[in-house]
């Protein structure tokens, strides 16, 4: 089931609304539904229109300043471009938000995999940072504004900047809806994949490419089986090692060598 279209609202694909009458879809038509599911918010668009979605970032709930900046910045991974065409470990973050496709004039892009309806795409974010994204003007000019405006007390508006900043450095990802990775992808998953660079009228960016993400299944260890009598049985015989306390003792017992008198030193010398 795909997008449902008002007035005033676009709804993502699966996720529809009860309505009175059934809403088109590419010249078609959806049957309606009885109930409500989840509608992923919309925002403005940051650096490059219909690549990178605001609101993605897990940062959102709570106000930003300049030592949260930091530490965040200082746990995601450095992305350069000499990495630019090799595979790199990423870990997802977020759950990713899905957005309608739109080729370049705005028209939606249709489905070759289910003709009619409307192709979705799943942008993702990773715990990394672009090299190029940070080089970007407009990038650098929000952290100081943000800067700017925590000095001068304005908490809401520095908050606000660092988090166009973290997001327009972070690096994030497009999955088509008929590709594999569009519903295994999870938060905290390690994937492999490779870094591809992107060049636009906008400037340049690094990303990845969708389909040679794969997911790094993550090593389950075994319970710890408990055992008292692993602590209370006695050590086997000939296995004991010497206590440390013996050992000094038996180096505290040997007098120093006393050091050579200087005189006697100078008739070693002139002999």
């Amino acid at each position: 089931m795909r997008a449902i279209y008002c007035k005033s609202c676009v709804l993502p694909n699966r996720y529809t609304t009860s309505m009175r009458s059934p809403r088109p879809v590419l010249g078609k038509e959806i049957p309606r539904v009885n109930s409500w599911d989840k509608v992923f918010p919309v925002s403005n668009y940051s650096q490059f229109n219909h690549f990178k979605f605001t609101t993605m970032s897990t940062t959102n709930a709570r106000v930003l300043n300049l030592d949260s900046v930091k530490n965040i910045m200082n746990s995601r991974d450095n992305i350069t471009l000499d990495m630019v065409g090799r595979h790199v470990q990423f870990t997802v973050q977020g759950n990713g938000v899905i957005l309608d496709v739109k080729d370049g004039d705005g028209n939606l892009v249709e489905s070759k995999s289910e003709p009619g309806t409307v192709l979705q795409k799943k942008i993702y974010n990773v715990q990394a940072i672009s090299a190029v994204a940070m080089g970007n003007e407009r990038n650098r000019q929000y952290f100081t504004d943000a800067v700017a405006a925590e000095q001068a007390g304005d908490a809401a508006g520095a908050s606000e900047l660092f988090n166009k900043f973290l997001n327009a450095t972070q690096i994030s990802f497009n999955v088509l809806d008929n590709q594999r990775a569009f519903n295994t992808l999870y938060p905290g998953a390690l994937i492999m994949a490779k870094v591809i660079r992107i060049d636009t009228e906008n400037g340049s960016l690094l990303t990845l490419d969708a389909s040679t993400i794969s997911v790094q299944a993550p090593v389950v260890a075994d319970k710890y089986k408990f055992d008292v009598s692993d602590f209370m049985a006695p050590a086997a015989e000939g296995t004991k090692a010497a206590p440390v306390k013996d050992a000094l003792k038996g180096a505290a017992a040997k007098p120093a060598a006393a050091p050579a008198k200087a005189g006697a030193t100078r008739k070693a010398v002139k002999a």
